[in-house]
């Protein structure tokens, strides 16, 4: 089965968009110094607007890159990503 993820989406209209369209996942970046990063109150900002439309789906995918560990688990707890994605490793 194919699944289809939207990424380095920024804004709650982006999401919707992407989740009406039928996307089974949204990733957010927090990549440090990458122009698409958010910050964590906006990723929140996005994940409510989402689940207060869409219940479970798409699921939130969180993107990050060697960052702390404890960073990204505060990230993931803060907008319930149940979904991680690492590029390169974690510091």
């Amino acid at each position: 089965m194919t699944r289809v993820k939207i990424c380095s989406v920024r804004t709650v209209e982006d999401a919707l968009t992407a989740a009406e369209a039928g996307a089974d996942f949204i990733g957010m970046v927090f990549v440090p110094n990458r122009r698409r990063r958010l910050e964590v109150h906006e990723a929140k900002t996005i994940a409510d607007g989402v689940r207060a439309a869409h219940a479970n789906l798409p699921r939130l995918v969180g993107i990050f890159a060697d960052q702390p560990l404890p960073e990204v688990n505060d990230i993931i707890a803060a907008i319930s990503s149940s979904v991680v994605g690492i590029v390169g490793g974690l510091g």
